[in-house]
């Protein structure tokens, strides 16, 4: 099988769809455009102010991309992604600077904003963007005689202009975070290095490691405040002092030093304390959650709380203020559709479905783990670290008491590994301890289930299913091919047919072709028995293959280094990293009505195929 990367002909497909021309070439699909994006923005990991002639904003760098408040009214202002030309949508941090521009950074790149010329919004004006292929992530940004520097987790101090001027005695690998005072800059790491430079930065000034990774550093009167998993520091002339609340360390998630008068604290139990240089005292707390964020000014204080976005809190109390009708989180590991309504679920914080009026839990999830997610029109499945969940067509849980579960009830309380569809009246399930299948009776649902003693393979990672045959892929032991009946038909291993024994997703296009996805080796294709590779040499961002989505007699890839279409005769078409994506890692695809759904770890965006960009959007 003959496979090329598309070079020249790409370019000029991409330049065709950006003026609004429709491409069709062969069967390689082209995603024109993004015509919908959803993110959550509720995990903060930055926060500023923006001072303008009309009033506050409050800048909010988030898992989801950036969120502008009124800081008058707390109202949303403006909501920036990648769809808007960031980077992507995983930020790590804001910072402004004295011609009047932000610079905004995070997973992969960074870009500067102007404000519009009403001084309420934005405009991305400049971006960089890294390649995923080094995961580089921008942790901070330090302004260092009269120039930005960029803190990357893997490359250490460089100036942001050129990125070639590193301190040179700054070892490379695992920072943090940084902090300037005066005359003295302090970089952390994750390995718990702290080193702090004077003057100049041939030489450091003090060189120290930490017994655990620094989170977070902030100037502090004549030193440094220094947050470690194990506590909170103070560093003052080479001497370091852990800050304690009575007898007990202050183990510090967030830091805010207001005019070094003094430091506010945000921990992980939700505590947010307040340090005048003598006492620490307690100002609120929000039971069980972290605070990952804060920032002040003369009258509030702006907090980022996990899972729950940014609290306002004053004289007046506490206020949520919060972006509404969000996606449930941004890590979407799989789609499906549900009586019209577009169903996802989320590495770890349950499941949710689109309403006329935004997203809305799926609630009653015995787990907030979903591995799977599929409907047959009636009823919506979702198969947890805790079992099984049947939604009706109202999406309202049925009890379980009301299935007919024989002898295998024990598997609604079992934990799931993955489902699919094996018919409109069949679901199929991996668990485990083997696989089961639920089929609709006129009573309820029966429900029959193999175990390893029957031949079904042991670690297994995902199923699917077309025509009378189902697919299970597993950790160790590749492909089973299995009847209905739960007769083994065949198997796939390595190396006769497959790069490697780990499958991490399946696209089945009949009974007799399939492509599988492995963990660190690339994709097989298995026609007739007969197997092709393809990997990175061959054309593929890259070997670690998330999610298969078939399409037109091949099959749309996505791996941890972004989104490729291998048509029929193995020619691969790399699509994303592009502008728009929200992140290169991808975690879901879903193809439905010429539209590619496409899951990252930072949002879900929906593409046209085929399309103009005049193109419906979809509900």
């Amino acid at each position: 099988m003959k496979s090329t990367v598309v070079s020249t002909s790409l370019l000029m497909a991409s330049i065709l769809l950006m003026t609004g021309h429709e491409v069709v070439a062969g069967d390689k699909p082209f995603a024109t455009e993004v015509i919908d994006e959803h993110t959550n923005s509720s995990n903060i990991r930055d926060i500023l102010i923006w001072h303008s002639a009309k009033g506050p904003a409050i800048l909010v760098a988030s898992e989801g991309g950036l969120v502008v408040y009124d800081g008058e009214t707390g109202g949303v202002r403006q909501k920036i992604t990648s769809r808007h030309g960031l980077f992507g949508n995983s930020l790590r941090k804001l910072q402004s600077s004295d011609d009047n521009t932000l610079t905004v950074a995070g997973d992969f790149g960074w870009a500067t904003l102007c404000p519009a010329h009403n001084a309420m919004s934005f405009n991305v004006c400049d971006v960089a963007k890294q390649s995923p292929k080094s995961f580089d992530p921008v942790n901070d940004i330090v302004t260092l005689e009269n120039s930005q520097w960029l803190v990357r987790y893997q490359s250490g101090l460089a100036r942001r202009a050129t990125e070639t001027d590193a301190i040179p005695s700054a070892p490379f690998g695992m920072w943090n975070s940084a902090a300037v005072n005066d005359t003295l800059l302090a970089v952390g790491g994750s390995d718990g290095r702290f080193i702090v430079y004077q003057g100049t930065m041939d030489a450091p000034l003090t060189t120290m490691r930490f017994e655990s990774p620094v989170l977070k550093i902030t100037s502090w009167q004549q030193g440094f405040a220094v947050a470690t998993v194990d506590g909170l520091f103070l560093y003052r002339n080479g001497m370091v002092t852990p800050l304690l609340n009575g007898n007990a360390r202050v183990r510090a998630t967030a830091l805010f030093a207001k005019e070094n008068t003094h430091l506010l604290i945000g921990t992980d139990t939700g505590d947010l304390l307040r340090f005048d240089g003598q006492k620490v005292m307690p100002l609120t707390r929000f039971n069980g959650e972290r605070i990952l964020a804060i920032t002040a000014d003369d009258s509030d204080i702006w907090l980022g709380v996990s899972h729950e976005g940014l609290w306002r809190l004053n004289r007046k109390g506490a206020v949520h203020v919060q972006v509404k009708s969000e996606i449930c989180a941004n890590h979407i590991t799989g789609l499906t559709r549900h009586q019209g309504r577009l169903v996802v679920r989320t590495f770890d914080n349950g499941a949710c479905y689109k309403t006329e009026n935004g997203w809305k839990p799926l609630l009653e999830n015995k787990s907030k783990y979903v591995h799977g997610l599929i409907s047959n029109g009636d009823f919506l499945m979702a198969a947890d670290s805790n079992g099984i969940s049947l939604y009706n067509e109202s999406f309202k849980r049925v009890s379980d008491d009301q299935f007919n579960q024989g002898k295998n009830g024990w598997l609604m309380d079992s934990a799931a590994i993955s489902a699919t569809l094996f018919s409109p009246e069949a679901f199929v399930i991996g668990s485990p301890f083997g696989m089961a299948t639920m089929t609709w009776r006129e009573n309820g649902f029966s429900t029959e289930f193999w175990s390893h003693s029957k031949k079904i393979p042991k670690h297994i990672t995902t199923v699917a299913a077309k025509g009378e045959r189902i697919f299970i892929g597993t950790e160790h032991r590749g492909v089973a091919v299995l009847s209905k009946e739960g007769e083994m038909l065949e198997q796939y291993l390595d190396p006769m047919h497959l790069p490697e024994a780990w499958v991490m997703a399946l696209a089945p296009l009949s009974e007799s072709e399939l492509y599988v996805g492995t963990c660190q080796n690339g994709v097989a294709h298995i026609k007739n028995g007969q197997s092709t590779l393809l990997n990175a040499a061959k054309g593929l961002p890259d070997n670690r293959i998330i999610a298969l989505a078939p399409y037109k007699n091949g099959v749309f890839v996505g791996g941890l280094e972004g989104l490729s279409y291998a048509n029929s005769l193995g020619q691969i078409t790399n699509i994303g990293n592009a502008t728009s994506t929200p992140d290169p890692r991808t975690s879901a695809l879903h193809i439905e009505d010429n539209m590619l759904y496409y899951g990252t770890e930072a949002g879900l965006a929906v593409y046209s195929l085929f399309k103009s960009p005049s193109t419906t959007r979809p509900e």
